[in-house]
């Protein structure tokens, strides 16, 4: 009896699938306390207190997957 193999592209549609969805968790949880999330012209000038605010910062570690697992590193 012969067993189809799974396509490895359904492996690479799932991965890709939960990358989008942290990214967009992600990009939703850093800019819910922007102000300027939704200006057109954002990021074409950035202040000097806005330079020094961003060097002196450390981004908050990236949630846990929608699965609550981490996700794999690079291989």
């Amino acid at each position: 009896m012969n067993t189809p193999h799974p396509d490895p592209a359904d492996a690479l549609l799932t991965r890709v699938t939960r990358l989008r969805a942290r990214v967009a968790r992600l990009v939703e949880l850093r800019s819910a306390d922007d102000p300027t999330a939704d200006d057109p012209l954002r990021g074409l000038y950035v202040s000097e207190a806005a330079a020094r605010h961003h060097l002196h910062t450390t981004p908050a570690p990236l949630p846990d997957g929608p699965d609550g697992e981490e996700p794999p590193g690079d291989r």
